[in-house]
């Protein structure tokens, strides 16, 4: 395929020689010089530039750079799907190996299966009789928790019911103490009584003696009257009498109120003895009162739980039918796999013997790919790597740093992972470093350089804008390590072996004059501009300005400071198109130029306004077509991600200079006229 394609350019390049060859000789000698190198194999030249685009010696060049820019995409693209179809390949032969190894493994486990099955019935077997012998067990187990749980029922009831009555004897209790003191009330009123009648008696004994006095008296008087007072004498006598049993009556009284009293007390002491006793009883009574309630939570806890068990063992129960179900199945399931054993041998052993083929296929595929990369070999589009042995014998460790935030960084990596790939039989390890930006990312990486520098590195090839890596890299060069930077000029901190850059100036040149072109010459136009202390960005700014100074027709409208990110292109061209009604040309002077076409489109005035800028992506030769791009000057993302690392590997091994201190990619420019012929 790639044969058919370059002899078809070949012809077509012949032919268009031959047509115009008596016209515009100075125009033919340019483009007869750039067909001599590509027919050496030189591809990687520049576009010839004629000034009279428009005649025919500029119409054969256009053809010329669309056919030779066309030759170099695919040539670039073809390299790139050598690295992933030899990556894919790798994977295939090795995925190839496992699954042959893995089929043989499977046949293995398949005889090994067959003999398992057997010793599986057995233990499914013995496995449904000690299911069937539980469930038999579990029955029993549930009769005696119904019998437990009756119980528990009975002694739950027989508490609640001696609680009842442990109540109905505390209220007994409490009236017969209200009645006991009562009793205590009446005998301390009963004992005042008697201590009230004792008072009286004492009244009466003393109003008897004095009676006994009166009647002495009257005796004597009686006496000394004589018969006169012999009535008086009887009187006296009877007064005597009578004084004596009154005396006797309150003697007897006496006594019998002494021993009531005696009683009295002894009832007192007995009421005074039920009381505490009674006190006594309350506390135990409220122990036992306690105990009860003790007894019957705790019963209704133990019934509450054999409720649990009871649900649990329902479940237990359930699974135990159904682990019974399931081993019936597994016993089913066993004698399907030991029928099916015998077959998955059979297919693993087909299995194995397409495994083998695909790998011979695999192999096969490689060795095609080994011939295309000799093929492309005799397209000099880049340098190549030197076939000469490092004389240590060592391999040569490069580190090849890159950023990877946007597409143009994308186009480097793959120029990397191109060489990584062109160097894999030699003795090399590259080690690809690219960078998401990310809060401290610079010390990280100036971390990781110094932990190679101290394992052992050989070269680094890094955009020279990345500043924080300089004291790292100052190190790194101290230790013997060789530097290439390349995109820009970097620290003077670096003393690097080479630039590796695209023509800044020459590339801003050839913005400004598709600029001027379009606009023929009047027009307006607003300049995007990035980071200014990165070298490339100034040199793009000073040299578009140089470019256009002589045409005053034209105006620079104003100069807007954007950030290293695709948002805020997009939201700065949005913003500037809305207060700048009369621009004409927005020129992008770093990346994102895409962004800012997404901005114009989106505004819906791709038919007004045009970007211009930098890079060659699918993406921005869509926004060429739909014409909200008017140019893209090419930086060669992949060249700059390749040349620079085998420059280096090479002048490690061989020791021999660089071509120049500074040296420049391939330039060229795709805009609408040659957009539809450019393969992407």
């Amino acid at each position: 395929m790639v044969w058919i394609i370059v002899a078809a350019c070949e012809l077509v390049i012949i032919g268009l020689l031959l047509f115009f060859l008596l016209r515009g000789r100075s125009s033919q000698k340019k483009i007869i010089d750039k067909a001599s190198d590509i027919a050496r194999g030189q591809i990687g030249v520049d576009d010839i530039k004629l000034r009279a685009e428009k005649s025919s010696n500029g119409i054969v060049a256009g053809a010329f750079n669309s056919i030779k820019n066309n030759l170099l995409t695919f040539i670039e693209a073809t390299k790139n799907n050598v690295v992933t179809i030899t990556d894919a390949v790798d994977k295939l032969t090795e995925s190839a190996e496992a699954n042959t190894q893995d089929n043989k493994s499977i046949a293995d486990g398949a005889a090994q299966v067959a003999e398992k099955t057997s010793e599986q019935f057995e233990i499914v077997k013995n496995n449904l009789e000690l299911i069937e012998s539980s469930n038999a067990r579990m029955q029993e187990i549930n009769a005696a928790i119904s019998l437990v749980e009756g119980t528990l029922s009975q002694v739950t009831g027989n508490s609640h019911e001696g609680l009842q009555r442990l109540e109905s004897y505390k209220d007994d209790m409490s009236v017969m103490a209200d009645n006991l003191n009562r009793i205590d009330s009446i005998l301390l009123e009963f004992n005042q009584e008697i201590a009230k009648i004792s008072e009286i008696g004492d009244f009466i004994i003393d109003i008897n003696e004095q009676l006994i006095l009166l009647a002495l008296n009257a005796s004597i008087e009686a006496a000394r009257a004589g018969e006169v007072g012999r009535g008086f004498a009887v009187v006296a006598g009877q007064m005597n009498e009578m004084s004596v049993k009154t005396k006797e009556g309150m003697d007897s009284i006496t006594s019998i109120l002494g021993e009531i009293v005696e009683s009295s007390k002894q009832v007192n002491e007995s009421i005074k003895n039920c009381s505490d006793t009674y006190d006594k009883s309350q506390v135990t009574f409220e122990l036992v009162n306690t105990s009860f309630k003790t007894i019957n939570e705790q019963n209704q806890d133990i019934q509450a739980k054999m409720e649990e068990i009871m649900a649990k063992f329902e479940i237990v129960a359930d699974n135990s039918e159904d682990s019974r179900t399931m081993a019936q199945n597994i016993y089913k399931t066993s004698e399907a796999i030991s029928e099916r054993t015998e077959s998955i041998a059979s297919v693993t052993t087909k299995v194995s013997e397409q495994s083998k083929r695909i790998g011979d296929y695999a192999g096969e595929l490689g060795g095609m790919l080994k011939g295309i990369q000799r093929l492309l070999g005799g397209f000099n589009t880049a340098i190549t790597p030197t076939k000469t042995r490092p004389i240590s014998g060592k391999k040569v460790r490069i580190l090849a740093i890159s950023m990877l935030d946007n597409d143009f960084w994308f186009g480097v990596k793959r120029g990397a992972n191109y060489a990584i790939t062109e160097m894999s039989e030699l003795p090399a390890e590259i080690i690809y470093e690219g960078i998401v930006p990310y809060e401290g990312w610079g010390d990280d990486l100036a971390k990781k350089i110094n932990k190679l520098v101290d394992e052992g590195l050989d070269g680094i090839t890094f955009p020279g804008f990345i500043d924080s890596i300089v004291p790292a890299l100052a190190r790194a060069q101290a230790a013997g390590v060789k530097i290439i930077s390349y995109n820009c000029e970097c620290s003077s901190r670096v003393k690097r072996l080479a630039l590796y850059a695209p023509d800044n100036a020459d590339q801003a040149r050839s913005a400004a004059k598709a600029t001027v072109d379009y606009l023929e010459k009047r027009g307006n136009v607003l300049i995007l501009e990035s980071d200014m202390t990165i070298g490339s960005n100034k040199i793009r700014s000073e040299a578009f300005l140089d470019a256009i100074e002589s045409y005053h027709g034209i105006n620079i409208v104003g100069k807007v400071p954007i950030g290293d990110s695709a948002e805020d292109v997009y939201n700065k061209t949005a913003k500037a198109i809305r207060e700048h009604m009369d621009i004409q040309v927005i020129y992008v002077i770093s990346g994102y130029l895409d962004a800012a076409a997404k901005a114009i489109v989106d505004a819906g005035l791709q038919s007004r306004v045009k970007a211009v800028g930098f890079d060659h992506t699918p993406i921005i030769f869509d926004y060429i077509k739909r014409g909200a791009i008017l140019a893209a000057v090419g930086q060669d993302a992949f060249g700059q991600g390749h040349d620079p690392i085998v420059y280096l590997y090479n002048n490690i091994v061989t020791g021999e200079a660089l071509p120049s201190d500074t040296i420049l990619c391939r330039a060229s420019v795709v805009d609408g006229d040659n957009v539809g012929n450019m393969v992407m």
